[in-house]
This record gives C-alpha cells, structure tokens and sequence, in this order.
C-alpha cells in the first residue's frame, strides 16, 4: 500500500537484479488514476540515489495531477498543455 505522498520503493520483488520507486497520480477527487516509475540495476542503487528519484517520481506525479481534472461525468481529462507534452505509443489514442 502506497501512502499518500510517499514513493513505493521496490527492491529485487520484480526481478533480483532490480531495483525502483514509484508514486501514485491521483486524480482532482484524490482517486488513482495512474502511476509513474523509475526502475535501475539494483547494482547502481544506493538510498541516496533513491532519494533523488522518490523526489523526481513525487514530482513528476505532483505535476501531472495538476494537469488532469474531472469533467461534469466523472471522467479524468488531461488539460491541453500535458496533452501537448505526453507521447502516445502505436494504437492509443488522447
């Protein structure tokens, strides 16, 4: 379970050699909506590397949430100035 503004860390749950944080995208109501992460060799891990990527991951997240809202049905949109920064990958759509 991932506290509220807290990474998740991972190390070797994955795979042995591998370690990551993450945080959680909550939408404007506090739902989750998305994640983002960071994986690397557990081998170029240390705390204080993963420090710095709790930070990026929080805030990276952070930004995201501000650009996303509720419409009138409940449903997430992205605000127009992510959607012009996010890449979509073959067959998914904005």
């Amino acid at each position: 379970r991932i506290r509220a503004g807290a990474p998740a860390r991972s190390y070797g749950e994955f795979s042995a050699d591998v370690a990551g944080t993450a945080a959680v995208v909550r939408d404007p109501t506090g739902r989750p909506v998305a994640s983002i992460a960071v994986n690397l060799p557990a081998t170029r891990s240390s705390d204080e590397v993963l420090r710095s990527l709790d930070r990026a991951v929080l805030h990276a997240a952070t930004d995201i949430e501000h650009a996303l809202r509720v419409d009138a049905d409940g449903k997430v949109e992205v605000t127009p100035a992510l959607n012009s920064r996010l890449q979509y990958g073959d067959g998914i759509k904005p």
